[in-house]
């Protein structure tokens, strides 16, 4: 995932920015996938991914 980001971004694959940025779309995926298991698999999980890249993108949303 640092390589898609590295090449996106024209960054080094191993700098730090880069490798914080692909765990943390890691991170966002497996919770999602997570979240999905845990609620009984009854999300679309298509939408939970989505979800969680909005956060990615956006930030956390208000209350």
């Amino acid at each position: 995932m640092a390589g898609a980001v590295a090449v996106r971004t024209g960054l080094d694959p191993d700098g730090l920015e880069v490798r914080v940025c692909a765990m943390s779309l890691a991170g966002g995926l497996l919770e999602a996938s997570r979240y999905w298991a845990e609620h009984g698999r009854g999300d679309d999980l298509a939408d939970l991914v989505d979800r969680a890249l909005d956060v990615f993108e956006h930030g956390l949303p208000t209350a």
